[in-house]
């Protein structure tokens, strides 16, 4: 074999073994601790790899059949220990515990989700983490091109509030998302304004004097699923404040299932149900 050849199947040999190095050291036994986390892992088709998730991952419903580990704020370290992964995947939050994780040689990552920014560099540095970077790259095109600015948008903002969360049956306990949230910034690119964008933090407590002050024209509230056959009940909580608030009236009272919160390949569908809430002002 002459020198030129020798030199190539060299250079071939070496592509491969460190091709199959690399394969080899991706990740094959991860948890997630927080659900947007678990939907990226399953968006890049790695599911078969995810060994452990939270109580609150429930979607894609497959997710639900993986082990639990408990919850973000009261996992189950032992669990962790027993599911032996080779990295646990975790939001700011969960920073003591993978502190202690990485601790005792477990590879760690930390992403973050309160942004739109945030999110698609979340599902890069999966992708890149876990050897699904050509994955993760078409994911984020796909995410960018449906979250366009709906086109055309009104000439005028439609002033909206995003609920996340009250007490049962009452109007107190209100807490809306706050101008820095992915919620404001995918409201914004559907025609909105968040009537809470100066709020301080990303989701805070209003009071209902300053919800009658700022009179949003859009009222959008997310529920938990199981509290979507009440929808009539928790419009009708808002009844009292008809003379103050030019939504209710209107009807433009709109509630949403929770799945709105999470911050990860549902973007597009989160931006369209908030393109259906302003669409009978966007319309008029």
């Amino acid at each position: 074999m002459n020198q030129t050849r020798m030199n190539w199947v060299g250079a071939l040999l070496l592509v491969v073994l460190v091709g199959g190095s690399i394969a080899a050291e991706a990740p094959q036994r991860i948890i997630s601790l927080a659900p947007n986390i678990t939907e990226i892992l399953f968006a890049l088709e790695i599911e078969d790899r995810v060994v452990g998730v939270t109580d609150y991952c429930i979607y894609p419903p497959k997710a639900a059949q993986k082990a639990s580990i408990g919850d973000l704020f009261n996992p189950n370290i032992e669990q962790i220990f027993a599911l032996q992964p080779d990295l646990v995947i975790g939001l700011p939050a969960s920073t003591p515990l993978l502190n202690t994780l990485e601790l005792q040689g477990i590879p760690v990552l930390t992403v973050h989700n309160e942004t739109i920014a945030d999110i698609l560099a979340s599902i890069e540095r999966i992708g890149d983490k876990t050897a699904t970077s050509t994955r993760a790259t078409a994911l984020i095109d796909s995410i960018r091109h449906h979250i366009e600015p709906h086109s055309p948008t009104p000439s005028t903002p439609i002033s909206a509030m995003i609920i996340i969360g009250r007490d049962p049956g009452q109007l107190t306990g209100i807490y809306v998302a706050g101008g820095k949230t992915f919620l404001s910034e995918l409201l914004v690119r559907a025609g909105g304004q968040n009537a809470f964008a100066d709020i301080k933090g990303y989701y805070n407590e209003a009071s209902l004097e300053a919800i009658i002050q700022r009179n949003p024209r859009v009222i959008i509230e997310l529920r938990p699923a199981a509290e979507q056959p009440q929808e009539a009940e928790l419009r009708a909580n808002w009844q009292p404040l008809a003379p103050q608030l030019q939504a209710v009236p209107q009807h433009l009272v709109f509630i949403f299932g929770d799945y709105l919160l999470i911050p990860g390949p549902r973007l597009p569908q989160i931006y369209h149900a908030l393109l259906q809430a302003l669409a009978p002002v966007s319309n008029e």
